[in-house]
Protein backbone atom coordinates (compact mmCIF):
# COMPACT_ATOMS: atom_id res chain seq x y z
CA UNK A 1 0.00 0.00 0.00
CA UNK A 2 1.46 3.20 -0.77
CA UNK A 3 1.99 5.67 1.49
CA UNK A 4 -1.07 8.05 -0.15
CA UNK A 5 -3.38 5.34 0.70
CA UNK A 6 -1.68 4.46 4.34
CA UNK A 7 -2.69 7.98 4.72
CA UNK A 8 -6.22 8.47 3.50
CA UNK A 9 -6.60 5.13 5.64
CA UNK A 10 -5.69 6.32 8.96
CA UNK A 11 -7.99 9.87 8.22
CA UNK A 12 -10.76 7.54 7.64
CA UNK A 13 -9.86 5.69 10.83
CA UNK A 14 -9.73 8.61 12.87
CA UNK A 15 -12.56 10.14 11.47
CA UNK A 16 -14.62 7.29 12.54
CA UNK A 17 -13.23 7.04 15.99
CA UNK A 18 -14.20 10.80 16.44
CA UNK A 19 -18.25 9.92 15.01
CA UNK A 20 -18.35 7.34 17.21
CA UNK A 21 -16.96 8.70 20.56
CA UNK A 22 -17.86 12.28 20.43
CA UNK A 23 -15.14 14.81 21.24
CA UNK A 24 -16.91 16.45 24.30
CA UNK A 25 -15.67 15.07 27.63
CA UNK A 26 -18.34 12.74 29.96
CA UNK A 27 -19.86 15.56 32.50
CA UNK A 28 -21.14 14.01 35.69
CA UNK A 29 -22.85 16.26 37.59
CA UNK A 30 -21.72 14.81 41.18
CA UNK A 31 -19.56 11.97 41.97
CA UNK A 32 -20.00 8.92 39.86
CA UNK A 33 -20.38 5.27 41.01
CA UNK A 34 -17.14 3.32 40.35
CA UNK A 35 -19.64 0.97 38.12
CA UNK A 36 -20.42 4.18 35.93
CA UNK A 37 -16.86 5.75 36.27
CA UNK A 38 -15.64 2.02 34.75
CA UNK A 39 -18.13 1.96 32.14
CA UNK A 40 -18.55 5.40 30.62
CA UNK A 41 -14.79 6.84 31.19
CA UNK A 42 -12.16 3.77 31.95
CA UNK A 43 -13.09 1.87 29.98
CA UNK A 44 -13.71 3.67 26.35
CA UNK A 45 -10.84 5.89 27.49
CA UNK A 46 -12.62 9.04 28.09
CA UNK A 47 -11.71 12.12 29.96
CA UNK A 48 -14.15 13.51 32.39
CA UNK A 49 -15.42 16.73 34.20
CA UNK A 50 -16.95 15.83 38.06
CA UNK A 51 -18.41 18.86 39.45
CA UNK A 52 -18.96 18.85 42.91
CA UNK A 53 -17.07 16.13 44.09
CA UNK A 54 -14.34 17.81 46.06
CA UNK A 55 -17.11 20.14 47.97
CA UNK A 56 -16.71 18.65 50.71
CA UNK A 57 -13.26 19.19 51.61
CA UNK A 58 -12.16 21.20 54.14
CA UNK A 59 -9.32 22.72 51.62
CA UNK A 60 -12.09 24.18 49.03
CA UNK A 61 -12.57 26.86 51.93
CA UNK A 62 -9.75 26.94 54.01
CA UNK A 63 -7.16 27.25 51.68
CA UNK A 64 -7.09 31.24 51.46
CA UNK A 65 -2.63 32.58 50.72
CA UNK A 66 -3.20 33.88 54.80
CA UNK A 67 -4.10 30.12 55.54
CA UNK A 68 -1.60 28.42 53.66
CA UNK A 69 0.92 30.71 54.92
CA UNK A 70 -0.01 29.83 58.70
CA UNK A 71 0.00 25.89 57.98
CA UNK A 72 3.23 25.93 55.96
CA UNK A 73 5.13 28.64 58.14
CA UNK A 74 8.87 28.07 57.00
CA UNK A 75 8.35 25.05 55.18
CA UNK A 76 10.69 25.23 52.30
CA UNK A 77 9.39 23.49 49.26
CA UNK A 78 10.68 22.82 45.65
CA UNK A 79 9.76 25.21 42.85
CA UNK A 80 10.35 25.27 39.32
CA UNK A 81 12.11 28.62 37.99
CA UNK A 82 11.77 29.03 34.07
CA UNK A 83 11.68 32.35 31.84
CA UNK A 84 8.15 31.27 29.93
CA UNK A 85 6.15 29.09 32.19
CA UNK A 86 6.96 26.09 31.15
CA UNK A 87 8.46 23.38 33.13
CA UNK A 88 9.66 19.92 31.09
CA UNK A 89 9.11 21.06 27.90
CA UNK A 90 11.06 20.56 23.92
CA UNK A 91 12.85 24.33 23.73
CA UNK A 92 14.93 25.29 20.88
CA UNK A 93 18.76 26.01 21.12
CA UNK A 94 19.07 29.81 19.57
CA UNK A 95 22.24 28.97 18.42
CA UNK A 96 22.57 25.74 17.17
CA UNK A 97 18.32 25.87 16.15
CA UNK A 98 18.44 21.82 17.10
CA UNK A 99 15.34 21.22 19.67
CA UNK A 100 15.95 19.55 23.17
CA UNK A 101 13.77 18.11 26.04
CA UNK A 102 15.07 20.33 29.24
CA UNK A 103 13.79 20.21 32.95
CA UNK A 104 13.10 23.15 34.40
CA UNK A 105 15.43 25.38 36.91
CA UNK A 106 14.19 24.17 40.42
CA UNK A 107 15.05 26.41 43.58
CA UNK A 108 14.14 25.38 47.43
CA UNK A 109 12.31 28.66 49.00
CA UNK A 110 9.95 28.73 51.72
CA UNK A 111 6.40 28.96 50.54
CA UNK A 112 5.72 32.59 52.05
CA UNK A 113 8.59 33.54 49.58
CA UNK A 114 6.94 31.56 46.91
CA UNK A 115 3.73 32.88 47.34
CA UNK A 116 5.23 36.63 46.72
CA UNK A 117 6.86 35.58 43.65
CA UNK A 118 3.71 34.34 42.52
CA UNK A 119 1.96 37.37 43.23
CA UNK A 120 4.36 40.17 42.15
CA UNK A 121 3.92 42.16 38.86
CA UNK A 122 5.02 39.80 35.86
CA UNK A 123 5.91 42.33 33.39
CA UNK A 124 9.16 44.79 35.11
CA UNK A 125 9.28 46.92 31.57
CA UNK A 126 8.19 46.29 28.60
CA UNK A 127 11.36 44.26 27.41
CA UNK A 128 12.31 41.93 30.53
CA UNK A 129 9.89 39.44 31.79
CA UNK A 130 10.56 38.45 35.70
CA UNK A 131 10.83 34.66 36.10
CA UNK A 132 7.53 32.22 36.60
CA UNK A 133 7.44 30.61 39.90
CA UNK A 134 5.72 27.40 39.59
CA UNK A 135 4.91 24.59 42.42
CA UNK A 136 5.06 21.32 40.28
CA UNK A 137 6.88 18.74 42.14
CA UNK A 138 5.86 14.80 41.03
CA UNK A 139 5.57 11.47 42.60
CA UNK A 140 4.27 12.47 45.50
CA UNK A 141 5.18 16.13 46.58
CA UNK A 142 1.67 16.13 48.61
CA UNK A 143 2.94 14.43 51.32
CA UNK A 144 6.60 15.01 51.29
CA UNK A 145 6.97 18.36 51.42
CA UNK A 146 2.98 20.08 52.11
CA UNK A 147 2.26 17.24 54.85
CA UNK A 148 0.68 20.24 56.88
CA UNK A 149 -2.40 19.95 54.21
CA UNK A 150 -2.95 16.36 53.75
CA UNK A 151 -5.80 16.43 56.37
CA UNK A 152 -7.83 19.49 54.33
CA UNK A 153 -8.39 16.67 51.44
CA UNK A 154 -9.55 13.59 51.16
CA UNK A 155 -6.67 10.57 51.38
CA UNK A 156 -8.18 9.16 48.18
CA UNK A 157 -10.90 9.83 45.76
CA UNK A 158 -12.74 6.60 46.75
CA UNK A 159 -15.31 5.73 43.92
CA UNK A 160 -11.90 6.54 41.41
CA UNK A 161 -10.18 4.08 43.66
CA UNK A 162 -12.66 1.58 43.34
CA UNK A 163 -12.97 1.59 39.87
CA UNK A 164 -9.54 1.48 39.14
CA UNK A 165 -8.73 -1.34 41.52
CA UNK A 166 -5.66 0.23 43.44
CA UNK A 167 -5.47 3.27 45.34
CA UNK A 168 -3.34 6.32 43.67
CA UNK A 169 0.45 5.91 43.24
CA UNK A 170 0.72 9.55 44.13
CA UNK A 171 -0.61 12.52 45.08
CA UNK A 172 0.76 16.21 43.96
CA UNK A 173 0.29 19.81 45.25
CA UNK A 174 0.38 22.16 42.26
CA UNK A 175 0.21 25.81 42.18
CA UNK A 176 0.92 28.76 40.20
CA UNK A 177 -0.50 31.15 37.71
CA UNK A 178 -1.37 31.74 34.79
CA UNK A 179 2.41 32.15 33.21
CA UNK A 180 2.27 28.50 33.92
CA UNK A 181 1.70 25.66 31.52
CA UNK A 182 2.04 22.45 31.27
CA UNK A 183 3.10 21.26 27.58
CA UNK A 184 1.85 18.40 25.66
CA UNK A 185 2.90 15.02 26.71
CA UNK A 186 1.59 11.52 27.56
CA UNK A 187 0.90 9.92 30.94
CA UNK A 188 1.53 6.32 31.42
CA UNK A 189 -1.10 5.80 34.08
CA UNK A 190 -4.93 8.11 34.90
CA UNK A 191 -4.99 11.11 36.37
CA UNK A 192 -8.12 12.58 38.95
CA UNK A 193 -7.09 16.18 39.04
CA UNK A 194 -8.56 18.19 41.40
CA UNK A 195 -9.06 22.14 40.77
CA UNK A 196 -9.01 23.86 44.57
CA UNK A 197 -8.55 27.37 43.25
CA UNK A 198 -8.81 29.00 40.51
CA UNK A 199 -9.09 27.04 37.18
CA UNK A 200 -7.24 24.65 34.81
CA UNK A 201 -7.63 24.43 31.04
CA UNK A 202 -6.56 21.36 29.59
CA UNK A 203 -6.46 20.28 25.55
CA UNK A 204 -7.05 16.35 25.23
CA UNK A 205 -6.24 14.83 22.48
CA UNK A 206 -7.18 11.17 21.86
CA UNK A 207 -5.00 8.65 21.12
CA UNK A 208 -6.17 8.32 17.26
CA UNK A 209 -4.47 11.72 16.81
CA UNK A 210 -0.97 10.21 17.59
CA UNK A 211 0.32 10.55 13.95
CA UNK A 212 -1.19 13.95 13.49
CA UNK A 213 0.48 15.19 15.98
CA UNK A 214 3.82 13.38 15.42
CA UNK A 215 3.39 14.18 11.66
CA UNK A 216 2.43 17.79 11.62
CA UNK A 217 4.14 19.06 14.98
CA UNK A 218 6.99 17.12 15.04
CA UNK A 219 7.08 16.35 18.55
CA UNK A 220 8.66 12.93 19.85
CA UNK A 221 6.08 9.80 20.97
CA UNK A 222 7.04 10.22 24.24
CA UNK A 223 5.65 14.27 24.42
CA UNK A 224 2.44 13.32 23.13
CA UNK A 225 -1.29 13.05 24.94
Amino acid sequence: MSKKNIEKAFIKYVKEYQDINGVQPVIFNGPPSPLEFLQKCVHPNRPALIKGSIDHWPAKTLWTDDYLRDKMKDQEVTVAVTPNGRADAVTINPRTGKEYFVMPHEEQMKFDTFLSHLHQDQITTTTTKKPVYYISLQNGSLPLEYSQLEQDIDPEISWCSQALGTSPDAVNFWFGNAESVTSLHSDPYENCYAVIRGQKTFILFPPTEYMCLHGNLGIPPFFLL
